[in-house]
């Protein structure tokens, strides 16, 4: 009885609870990624033409598709990209491929000002992998200060509990012992700290999070000077970002989350995703398949040596124009 209590306590805090950081750049519709590859496709269109030294983006290439595919079958997310010239993905397109074992802004071999590839590649690990961490990194590299799930945890509440869960299994082993149960101290003085422990936050909340109204609207908003990201108050779904830097401002805006029906997960995914670099480029990013694959590690490298093998047979040339989001 006292175990419901505690998860209907915490289950209520949940209903009053700004979400975190991390947890909005998780959409709670796509299930859980763990033991799975998530494979997509999309094409990636550049919208207007700037001036880029001597030439124009014109007389450039406008259109690429690709393939990333996150392997979530150990710890550590692994990444591989295809790269195909034009809006059909095909061997014959194929340009480059590309292999990072780490998902990693060291395993990306991101720099400190590569800002466009580093937001592009947390976005999709979001979006796409169902994954915040990588854009936990991001945000503190753009001048917000956030933290992962793990790192807010109300540690003083998980010992409790822990203490708790513990007592239980001793009392269900031996019945008859004499026991002291954690959430029933003897003292006053424990008393209200087991009470103060248990109504407190069981994530620490963080000041960049809050709740807003425009309208009859309801949203979450993260902002500071240099961050301003806005998601639905219902679905919490992603819909902008706007990220300033000292090299510039870089834009985000989803529409219409639709859902791609696969064998044995959920996965839902912006219809529509606008992009503006930071010399003013826009980019349209159209999904065209999204699935997801129960893969061992085993499975997943013989997928990326049929890549390999691929390549060869494609274009075997440097393409240019590629967006300043893409590595």
């Amino acid at each position: 009885m006292k175990l419901f209590l505690i998860l209907l306590s915490l289950h209520t805090m949940a209903f009053a609870y700004i979400p975190t950081i991390e947890s909005l750049f998780r959409n709670g519709d796509n299930d859980t990624v763990d033991g799975h590859t998530i494979s997509a496709n999309f094409v990636l269109t550049r919208k207007n033409v700037l001036e880029q030294g001597e030439k124009t983006l014109q007389e450039m290439p406008s259109v690429f598709a690709y393939k990333l595919l996150f392997n979530n079958s150990k710890e550590r997310t692994q990444l591989v990209q295809v790269s195909y010239s034009g809006n059909v993905i095909s061997t014959s397109n194929m340009f480059d491929l590309k292999y990072f074992p780490q998902l990693t802004f060291n395993g990306l071999k991101l720099s400190g000002e590569d800002f466009e590839k580093k937001m592009f590649y947390s976005l999709m690990n979001s979006l796409v992998n169902n994954q915040g961490d990588l854009m936990i990194d991001f945000l503190n590299s753009v001048g917000l200060a956030a933290l992962r799930n793990t790192e807010k945890v109300n540690r003083d509440q998980i010992q409790l509990i822990g203490r708790y869960i513990n007592y239980l299994k001793q009392k269900k082993e031996n019945p008859e012992a004499e026991l002291d149960n954690p959430l029933e101290p003897v003292t006053p003085e424990a008393k209200e700290k087991v009470r103060e422990i248990l109504k407190s936050p069981f994530l620490t909340t963080s000041n960049y999070v809050k709740r807003i109204k425009e309208g009859d609207d309801i949203y979450f908003q993260i902002k500071n000077e240099n961050v301003d990201i806005k998601f639905d108050g219902q679905k919490h779904e992603l819909i902008s970002m706007k990220i300033e830097t000292n090299m510039g401002t870089m834009e985000v805006r989803c529409f219409n989350y639709v859902v791609f029906t696969t064998i044995s997960k959920t996965l839902k995914f912006p219809q529509l995703i606008l992009l503006k670099d930071l010399q003013g480029n826009e980019f349209e990013l159209k999904m065209q398949k999204l699935r997801a694959t129960s893969d061992s590690l085993d499975v997943f490298l013989k997928r990326l040596q049929n890549y390999k093998d691929d390549l060869k047979k494609g274009l075997n040339q440097e393409i240019l124009g590629k967006s300043a989001f893409m590595l």
